[in-house]
């Protein structure tokens, strides 16, 4: 049988996961649990109980997770790199919320509303004392994560005589850039950084929901 998914749950489940970074796959999971239980049910289309009683149980797993969460890393090189990934979220997250930048930042000429993607990836690093714990590595995985697509640089903003803006030298901070896994701009920005860490330091990758062409059939 196939199982319909009305445009109101699309609705309910980006409303449900916010910007929390941390329920990125729940949201798929409690899909996944909804259209599984409404086809147990013989149900055409997920129903308001079914998607309700979804969210419930991954909301148990998200509390599972924050209490037993597995480390992700293998070799030390990986280990660095959830270590980096860490550091940079946590800071990229306490900017967010306070509209905070590093210092220096609004010298660069950028637009100030933006100034709080700006990572100064060295003072973030040193804060966690991740250089004396992990040398000449730390700049490794900065490097890796540039060519990666994970972080790009920023560079300065100059105006000419004219008027005219234009990208000058580089400057010390970072931001989040586009997922390298998938290139999926539709992501937050945000979202794409978590996403595209957490599959490099695992070396998985799990495939996101279509939403227009997303159909259960079971037989």
């Amino acid at each position: 049988m196939i199982v319909r998914i009305p445009a109101w749950v699309w609705e309910a489940k980006d409303r449900w996961g916010g910007d929390n970074m941390g329920r990125r796959r729940l949201t798929e999971h409690a899909l996944r649990v909804a259209l599984v239980t409404a086809a147990v049910n013989g149900e055409k289309e997920i129903s308001e109980p079914c998607l309700a009683a979804a969210f419930r149980f991954v909301e148990w797993q998200e509390r599972l997770r924050a209490k037993f969460r597995p480390g992700l890393a293998e070799t030390k090189e990986a280990e660095c790199l959830e270590a980096v990934y860490h550091a940079l979220l946590e800071q990229h997250q306490k900017q967010k919320a306070a509209g905070t930048f590093p210092k220096g930042a609004d010298l660069i000429g950028r637009d100030r509303e933006s100034l709080w993607q700006c990572l100064n990836y060295t003072d973030v690093v040193k804060a966690r004392n991740l250089y004396r714990k992990y040398g000449s590595m730390v700049t490794r995985i900065k490097n890796v994560m540039v060519e990666d697509g994970i972080l790009e640089r920023i560079k300065e903003i100059e105006t000419d005589e004219k008027g005219k803006e234009s990208e000058g030298k580089a400057t010390p901070f970072l931001r989040p850039a586009k997922d390298p896994i998938t290139a999926d701009t539709n992501l937050k920005p945000d979202r794409r950084f978590e996403h595209g860490i957490e599959a490099l330091v695992s070396g998985s990758y799990s495939p996101r929901v279509n939403k227009k062409n997303f159909l259960l059939s079971l037989s």
